[in-house]
Formats: C-alpha cells, sequence, structure tokens
C-alpha cells in the first residue's frame, strides 16, 4: 500500500478541536486538501530542478550525439519525456482547474502515481561508480560492484592510463 493511499487519520480531540459549525469530517478533508495543494505548489517551485536536469539531459546528447548509437539515444529521451509529461500536466491542470476539494483522494493518487513514473524515468539513468586513482585500484570496486550485486556501471578516469597521472588539463 502506497503511503497516498492511506486515508488521514482521525485527528484525536486532545490534539485539535472542532471549530463550531465544522464537523470532522469537513476538517479532514480541508486538512488533506490543503496537503496536496502545499504538494502541488512545491511542484511548481521545482522550475530550477527541471532547468537543472533538461541542461543536463542536453549536455548528455551533445556529447554522445557522435559517440553512441542515436536510436537509443533518442529511445532514452522519449522515454524520459514521456515518463515525465505525467507529472506536469496533473501539476497544470490542478492549478489551473476548478476547486478540487471534492475529489482530493483523486488528485493525491494521480499526483504520487506520476511522480513515482516521473522519478523512475529519472532514475533509470546508468549509475557510474568511478575510484579514484591511486586510491582504491579499479578491481576491489568492481569485486565490491559483483559482490553486492548493483545496478551500475564501473567508469574509470582513462586519461590517467592514457597519460601520466601527473598530467594537468587533458
Amino acid at each position: 500500500m502506497l503511503a497516498t493511499d492511506r486515508p488521514l487519520q482521525s485527528l484525536d480531540a486532545r490534539q485539535a478541536s472542532v471549530p463550531p459549525g465544522c464537523r470532522r469530517d469537513e476538517l479532514e478533508q480541508k486538512i488533506e486538501t490543503e496537503l496536496v495543494k502545499h504538494l502541488v505548489r512545491q511542484a511548481r517551485g521545482g522550475l530550477t530542478g527541471f532547468a537543472i536536469g533538461t541542461a543536463t539531459v542536453a549536455a548528455v546528447l551533445i556529447v554522445l550525439w557522435n559517440a553512441a548509437p542515436r536510436s537509443l539515444l533518442l529511445t532514452w529521451l522519449i522515454s524520459i519525456g514521456l515518463l515525465t509529461l505525467p507529472a506536469f500536466v496533473l501539476v497544470w491542470r490542478f492549478t489551473d482547474g476548478p476547486d478540487a476539494v471534492e475529489n482530493i483522494a483523486s488528485w493525491r493518487r494521480a499526483l504520487g502515481v506520476a511522480y513515482g513514473l516521473a522519478g523512475a524515468g529519472w532514475g533509470a539513468a546508468a549509475i557510474l561508480l568511478s575510484p579514484v586513482h591511486g586510491v582504491l585500484e579499479p578491481q576491489v570496486l568492481s569485486e565490491w560492484m559483483l559482490a553486492d550485486r548493483l545496478p551500475a556501471r564501473l567508469q574509470l578516469q582513462l586519461h590517467k592510463y592514457i597519460w601520466s597521472p601527473q598530467t594537468r588539463g587533458v
């Protein structure tokens, strides 16, 4: 069960009193609505992270455009876009739509799924582990990775092997 599938727990009478003229169910729904609205406002403020992510993807595409198969790069780009798109659409529709108090549980679940898909898309990028030259031997790191069955790749500082380790600026 996802954390977003759990209903808001009832408030204990010792923790909060219900305002006059307001039922406990109404109060719980208002609190849940404010929590979801806060989540959406935080997503709108995350445009800086989106800009950094977009710049990173652009840099990867530019660097690898002639080095990797273009079909693989385009598949990667399209998959990230498709997995991220639902989160943008939901945030836009929630913000620009009518008051969503009646359907707040559906909005909460939809946002949880959309954010999960976006996280899966961005998290699917390969994890690279790189030993510091002269501190950790690549063989030791690769043995650790195999023993722990890490879903990662070993990255060596190739310039240290091509040129002298003391050479700078290469």
